[in-house]
């Protein structure tokens, strides 16, 4: 490794604002792209994580709890997303209907799709007053591992399912979805 060459200071810019200088005993200087030694970095939004060198520049990892956050609220933002695309007005969260929360309602299209799940008294209520309203209800949660483009093919084959087609490429929604929730968090 040569400073000022191959070092991560020199190959990885970008991540200089990420290095905890506190907590690191060493420099970005004294290291490289390809090291398997142990940081601590420091996101934006304060998270402090340790991770191999080589974990963040080659394959591209970052704050665990920021990727937490986002995988948590990724389901509404996909749905959002693609009823926005078609045209939908959605209510997330809404009483309204049923008196009940549901994750996401499109009362044009009398369907409701679920993301997460509560007892089982209460999915049998919210099963039982759907089918009282005619509602369609769709339980789509994100299963553990489970990609974003894996799940949001499953979001629009759920939209499929009630003659909703949506043929915009996934993963490029995904980014777009990714780029939106950042200015989401931005924001706040």
């Amino acid at each position: 490794m040569l400073a000022g060459y191959n070092d991560l200071a020199t190959t990885d810019k970008n991540l200089l604002s990420d290095w905890d200088y506190e907590q690191n005993r060493i420099q970005p200087t004294e290291v490289s792209r390809t090291s398997a030694k142990r940081a601590w970095w420091k996101c934006r939004h304060g998270h402090s994580w340790s991770m191999k060198i080589n974990e963040r520049t080659i394959l591209g990892k970052g704050c665990r709890i920021c990727e937490q956050e986002y995988l948590s609220v990724f389901p509404a933002f996909a749905l959002s997303y693609y009823s926005h695309i078609k045209g939908l007005k959605i209510e997330l969260g809404s009483d309204r209907v049923l008196g009940i929360p549901l994750d996401t309602y499109i009362p044009s299209e009398q369907v409701a799709i679920e993301v997460n799940s509560g007892s089982e008294d209460m999915e049998i209520l919210k099963e039982h007053l759907c089918q009282q309203r005619g509602i369609k209800r769709i339980k789509l949660p994100m299963k553990t591992n489970e990609t974003e483009i894996a799940y949001a093919q499953r979001i629009k084959a759920a939209f499929q399912s009630v003659h909703i087609f949506i043929t915009s490429d996934t993963e490029e929604d995904v980014g777009t979805i990714r780029n939106v929730f950042e200015n989401w968090r931005n924001s706040q």
